[in-house]
């Protein structure tokens, strides 16, 4: 006892399992009425009340009723490897208690958010809801870390349940089974890791689900938007079509004027020296050939700049149709 007392101290932060064991006879076995599990086993019998003690071991009672060479043996391994096996699949439980409780925070998060989603409608701040359920997946899926402990819970599970099938158990009457303690108090924590695991999966699931409707949502709202701006841009350039022809129009009255003021002038020098002309005839006359003219004149002038343009956006680095942009074609109204 203290060897094993000085044992378990030296290795206390190492220990999975500790076990004694005591194989006597059937003979030198007063009464086993102090046991609480039992399995026959054919050459024998196993007692075990699966209850660690205060010095951290837990104890088994294999009575010796006729063993084969070498079942004894093979006999311990298989309880050892049972009890081993069943800590290390028992190691998820805690994870999955505190998974638990942070996925009824997530959920509880999460409905909120939805709530929000159903009430704000299209007028709502999508942008902002976007991110917050951007912060619960980042949530969920740093939770997602554990899968490799319960995946590994369930393999030592299988591993627990094939070493108890091995034992091939005949029940004692009024004493329950190996596979029996099993069912009542081993599958339940096992299915509350696996419960745990698969509304992981499924909350995880509901997020991406939210997050791509809230996506499709800011989407259409932004491109509602692109669809706004790009009908003003149009209302301005139609605008500022308008506003130039308005000004080539008044351009065109003042070089008239201007041209039809000096023209006027040089038929009154003309008139002074007596050359047989009259300044006002003359005068009217001229307006339409000069009017005319400047049309011509300023309408040249312009097709020659929007060419120069062209040429240029043609030669660029750069021009609308190289980033993507076909500007609406709008049509002059004479």
């Amino acid at each position: 006892a203290d060897a094993g007392r000085r044992y378990r101290q030296k290795c206390c932060n190492s220990i999975l399992f500790a076990g004694h064991v005591s194989i006597p006879t059937h003979t030198e076995i007063l009464t086993p009425r102090l046991c609480y599990r039992d399995t026959t086993l054919g050459g024998g019998q196993v007692f075990c009340d699966w209850c660690v003690r205060p010095d951290g071991f837990t104890r088994f009672l294999v009575i010796d009723d006729g063993f084969r060479d070498e079942q004894g043996g093979r006999l311990l391994q298989r309880l050892y490897e049972i009890e081993t096996y069943r800590m290390m699949a028992l190691l998820a439980l805690p994870f999955a208690r505190q998974m638990s409780r942070d996925l009824d925070e997530i959920h509880a998060l999460l409905h909120a958010l939805m709530q929000r989603m159903e009430m704000d409608g299209a007028e709502g701040d999508d942008s902002q809801l976007l991110v917050k359920l951007t912060h619960l997946a980042v949530r969920v899926e740093s939770l997602s870390g554990l899968g490799g402990r319960f995946s590994a819970s369930c393999a030592y599970e299988k591993l627990v349940l094939g070493r108890i099938q091995e034992l091939r158990e005949e029940r004692i009457e009024g004493m329950p089974t190996l596979q029996e303690f099993m069912e009542r108090r081993f599958a339940p924590a096992m299915e509350t890791c696996r419960s745990v695991w698969a509304r992981h999966e499924l909350l995880a699931s509901r997020i991406a689900r939210a997050v791509d409707l809230l996506r499709t949502r800011v989407n259409l709202a932004q491109e509602k938007d692109v669809t706004h701006l790009l009908a003003g841009m149009e209302r301005t350039a139609r605008n500022q079509l308008h506003l130039q022809h308005a000004v080539e129009g008044l351009s065109v009255a003042a070089i008239s004027y201007y041209v039809l003021s000096l023209a006027a002038a040089a038929f009154k020098a003309l008139h002074v020296l007596s050359l047989p002309i009259q300044p006002e005839l003359a005068e009217g006359l001229a307006v339409a050939p000069v009017v005319l003219a400047v049309i011509a004149i300023t309408r040249r002038t312009r097709n020659r700049s929007l060419a120069q343009s062209g040429d240029h956006d043609g030669n660029g680095h750069s021009s609308a149709g190289e980033i993507g942009f076909n500007p609406v074609p709008i049509q002059e109204k004479h």
